[in-house]
């Protein structure tokens, strides 16, 4: 049986689905996943992130909770979705862990402001999580 490798280390690169209102903190967080192998969508609404969704499932969506449309429509539809099998970091800077708890499923709250280095480690993290070998 094969399995994905990069530089020796066992992980498939992951379908991230990133959807931010911040420009900025958008693309940096989208260009550094890419750099790491990944294959990022970048969307600014809660709209552009279900389109992209709907065409394309992400492993990985990292969500923010304030975005136009609100992030919570997205990770609900996502949960919903059978296809869905990944996870979700949801960003935000306002949102109490019980509000996360309530939306079930496999969401994961990340603070903002958070660091590109502990954002990057959590990602690896999910990718070996959802590693799996190709046969």
């Amino acid at each position: 049986m094969d399995v994905c490798t990069i530089s020796g280390e066992v992980r498939c690169p992951l379908s991230i689905l990133v959807a931010d209102d911040e420009e900025l903190l958008r693309e940096s967080v989208a260009e550094l996943l890419r750099e790491r192998g990944h294959a990022v969508a970048a969307v600014g609404s809660a709209r552009e992130a279900l389109d992209n969704a709907r065409l394309r499932m992400p492993n990985l969506a990292i969500i923010d909770w304030r975005m136009p449309g609100g992030g919570a429509s997205v990770i609900q539809e996502l949960l919903a979705a059978p296809s869905f099998q990944g996870r979700i970091l949801l960003m935000t800077g306002s949102i109490e862990g019980d509000e996360v708890a309530a939306l079930g499923g496999h969401v994961e709250r990340f603070q903002k402001p958070f660091s590109f280095k502990g954002l990057l480690a959590r990602v690896e993290e999910i990718g070996q999580e959802l590693s799996v070998p190709i046969p």
